[in-house]
């Protein structure tokens, strides 16, 4: 299968902020953020205008998302070091 220039500009950012990612699960949420964008990306009619914004946004998200769940899980094991 011939790659498209979107799945060449995909990987191509996608490595770009890999190298940044410090953990697995940031990793993961990356990859997912650069499927969704490039999904988004080609109901567009310029997707390779659209997607480096769109991959942007999702990344975003995923950061955010990737905070709260840290901030929950240290919150839940405080609570079990108090009820112990």
């Amino acid at each position: 299968m011939e790659d498209t220039e979107l799945e060449r500009l995909k990987r191509r950012m996608l490595r770009e902020r890999l190298e940044e990612a410090t953990t697995t699960e940031l990793l993961v949420a990356l990859r997912r953020a650069a499927n969704e964008a490039a999904a988004l990306a080609w109901l567009e009619p310029f997707p390779l205008l659209a997607f480096p914004e769109l991959f942007n946004e999702k990344q975003v998200g995923e950061k955010a998302r990737i905070e709260r769940q840290q901030l929950v899980r240290a919150r839940s094991a405080e609570l079990f070091i108090q009820a112990a």
